[in-house]
């Protein structure tokens, strides 16, 4: 559940807000939700961990589990259209890989 609305989330957020803030808050935010996992494991306490882990996943796939994907576009579009599209390809896949494995 907090997969789904997540990404639904960050769709709407990513043209409102703009890419750079979505994904430095969406940093913070994950960072703090880690601490309430972290917080939540050492006290033993269930809701807690249970908190940490929701609201990671939520804003989490929200910011980054999109916005990573437009980066990769701006990062290699000034390859301009010799280089572009094979590096684009390249990093998709390297990206797309490294998703898979995490």
């Amino acid at each position: 559940g907090a997969k789904a609305l997540g990404v639904a989330i960050g769709l709407l957020l990513v043209r409102r807000v703009g890419r750079k803030p979505l994904l430095g808050w969406g940093g913070i935010i994950s960072a703090l939700a880690l601490v309430l996992v972290a917080l939540g494991a050492a006290s033993m306490e269930p809701k807690t961990l249970l908190l940490g882990i929701c609201t990671f996943i939520l804003v989490y796939v929200a910011t980054w589990g999109n916005g990573y994907w437009v980066v990769v576009t701006e990062i290699t579009a000034p390859g301009g259209p010799d280089y572009g599209a094979s590096c684009q390809a390249a990093a998709t896949a390297t990206m797309f890989a490294a998703g898979w494995v995490t």
